[in-house]
């Protein structure tokens, strides 16, 4: 027995409504944590501007790739630790700012690969 394309179809809109729901709640969580703790607003940009600046510093270290390499990782993990810090002083879970989806494995697409 095959399933209409119809119903695939009202699957695929489910699956679509139920991500962008979880989608929006992460994004009410994140101006709520911004508006309460200033800092990890501050921590999100520099994380953002972080991997263009890591790519341009990694390519212009010539020799010493390794060394830069390890540093970016250092600077990258010191900023997600912080913020991790900083929710949960403030009594919040780590994952707390994550999209939670129902499934994690399809991440509520309705496919796996």
């Amino acid at each position: 027995m095959s399933v209409s394309d119809t119903r695939i179809s009202q699957l695929l809109r489910e699956y679509d409504e139920v991500r962008s729901a979880a989608e929006a709640s992460a994004r009410d969580r994140k101006q709520l944590i911004y508006a309460r703790i200033p800092r990890i607003m501050e921590i999100d940009q520099e994380l953002d501007a972080f991997g263009l600046r890591a790519v341009q510093t990694y390519l212009r270290s010539g020799k010493n790739k390794d060394l830069v390499l390890n540093s970016l990782k250092e600077t990258n993990q010191r900023l997600l630790s912080e913020k991790n810090m900083l929710l949960t002083q403030a009594g919040y879970p780590a994952d707390y700012l994550e999209v939670h989806y129902r499934c994690s494995i399809c991440r509520d697409t309705g496919y796996v690969d």
